[in-house]
């Protein structure tokens, strides 16, 4: 009799603690403090009480109470207490039988005396259909989770991406400014060039100044492409290398006006590469213009293409050609030997005896 009112007693215990675990019962609630109640009184059961009577009494007690907490846990949005509280009805039914034989106010037991095997069995049953729908609630709490997360970081990512847009179109807008300041004051030193060249008479000097205008105009038509176009990657060497000729063309009228421009442009360039270009083409179109032919006419041909990474520009006239001093060159050609080797780590072959070729390769 003790070891059946001691087994009672744990079943109890547990019963209590499980029925915490599964209803999720708070511990600031009255329920909580009424089950740590019936867990105080099961020690008393294992350790102190010896009469079955009243451990059956309050094992009728505690089914009762945990099936109407079952309830209370149920409206309080517990979906999973639905099953529990199938289980324990069942349970309490039986047990309420049990109790009324007991005490001779039934005969139930006479025709199922298992009464109370068959229902803890269909608890079980009940409990584990509870187990199989608890998992199922925790997996859709994760989908809906994951979901929020989801939609969460999606926020997050949007918002970071308008404040990064926000802030790449304040730098483009900053960057546009900052290029039509460089070309509004690259306008006003070849302004004050040009009006101090018109005052001139020695034209040795006056050939400096207009070498001078060239090499700025040439970087200022970049600046001036750069703003129509407004893409920093992307510099139309076709149209900037046929204004700068242009341009070139005007400047040299004194000098000869039956030279003839070929050109083959197929490439585009980012800023920094097409203003070191546009130097290059100055000086080298230039001095063909100056000295390159004995009766002031002839051809000189251009040409800038991509060979898969690498980019080729070649520079070459009909004219006389020169013997070319590696010790003594002239201000241009060291200016040009610095672009391409320096700037551009590119490489050079220069072909002068007859007429004069450049070919200039980089990536």
């Amino acid at each position: 009799m003790n070891l059946i009112i001691i087994k009672l007693g744990l079943a109890l215990f547990f019963a209590v603690l499980f029925a915490l675990s599964f209803l999720k019962i708070e511990r600031e609630s009255t329920l909580f403090k009424l089950y740590i109640i019936f867990l105080l009184i099961a020690c008393l059961i294992i350790f102190i009480l010896k009469t079955l009577s009243t451990v059956l009494l309050i094992g009728v007690a505690f089914v009762f109470f945990n099936f109407i907490a079952s309830i209370l846990r149920y409206q309080a949005g517990q979906k999973q207490a639905r099953l529990f509280i199938f289980g324990f009805g069942v349970v309490s039914v039986a047990y309420i039988l049990v109790v009324l034989d007991s005490f001779g106010l039934s005969s139930v037991l006479n025709y199922f005396p298992n009464i109370l095997m068959w229902a803890f069995t269909i608890e079980v049953l009940a409990l584990t259909l509870a187990f199989a729908d608890r998992y199922k609630i925790l997996q859709e709490l994760k989908e809906r989770e994951d979901k929020n997360r989801e939609e969460i970081i999606k926020n997050e990512v949007i918002q970071k991406t308008a404040q990064l847009n926000q802030a790449l179109n304040v730098k483009s807008f900053l960057l546009k400014e900052v290029h039509h300041r460089v070309k509004n004051n690259l306008q006003i030193i070849l302004s004050i060039i040009r009006l101090q060249n018109d005052k001139l008479h020695d034209l040795r000097i006056k050939d400096t100044f207009t070498s001078l205008e060239n090499r700025i105009n040439a970087i200022a038509k970049t600046y001036n492409m750069l703003i129509v176009d407004d893409n920093l990657d992307n510099i139309d060497m076709e149209e900037y290398i046929e204004a700068l000729l242009l341009d070139i063309e005007q400047s040299m009228l004194q000098l000869s006006s039956n030279i003839e421009l070929h050109t083959n442009i197929n490439a585009s360039l980012p800023l920094g590469k097409a203003v070191y270009i546009g130097i290059i083409i100055n000086e080298l179109v230039s001095n063909a213009y100056k000295y390159a032919f004995e009766k002031h006419s002839g051809s000189i041909f251009i040409s800038l293409n991509k060979v898969q990474k690498h980019y080729q520009l070649i520079i070459s006239d009909s004219g006389k050609g020169f013997i070319y001093n590696k010790n003594h060159p002239s201000l241009g050609l060291k200016l040009i030997h610095a672009l391409i080797i320096e700037q551009l780590k590119g490489t050079i072959e220069m072909h002068t005896t007859q007429a004069s070729k450049y070919i200039i390769g980089f990536k």
